[in-house]
């Protein structure tokens, strides 16, 4: 992407990538070993890294889900559009427990805007400015930052 799409674009989120953080998202004791050390490339923000080692593995169904929630993230932020939305139906948020759908509705966000979608992107970008916690801060940051580019400001 050009600096100019950047700019247009909505900021990077990068998920807490900690095993304790997984074991909340997937309601589960003990994360798989393999999915921990895949974790932990993910946590060093490295997308060419991280989006093989979460590719690679092989995991139950929910499992699975934890698993595509940050194969996602990590597709999303390395501006792969088409496989992230590959993932993002596979992964089927409206099933997700509350913080992990609305960490999954962010990331459709970010792909609708960065797809042209923008009336979708708008709309669902009213949905998640009522989420309380981090995905509703970087929602209502984003419409401030939306409201300032359109009114010429940095």
């Amino acid at each position: 992407p050009t600096l100019r799409d950047r700019a247009a674009a909505p900021p990077v989120h990068w998920l807490p990538a900690t095993v304790e953080a997984a074991t909340v998202r997937s309601d589960a004791a003990a994360v798989p070993a393999a999915l921990a050390e895949a974790l932990a490339v993910y946590g060093r923000h490295d997308t060419g890294a991280a989006i093989p080692a979460l590719e690679a593995l092989e995991l139950d169904a929910g499992w699975a889900s934890l698993r595509d929630l940050y194969l996602l993230s990590a597709l999303a932020n390395a501006g792969r559009v088409a496989a992230a939305e590959t993932v993002l139906v596979r992964l089927d948020a409206a099933t997700l427990p509350h913080g992990p759908r609305h960490e999954a509705w962010w990331y459709r966000y970010v792909l609708l805007t960065r797809t042209g979608r923008q009336d979708e992107a708008r709309s669902l970008l009213g949905d998640l400015e009522g989420v309380e916690g981090e995905i509703g801060d970087l929602a209502r940051a984003e419409r401030r930052r939306l409201e300032a580019g359109a009114q010429g400001k940095p």
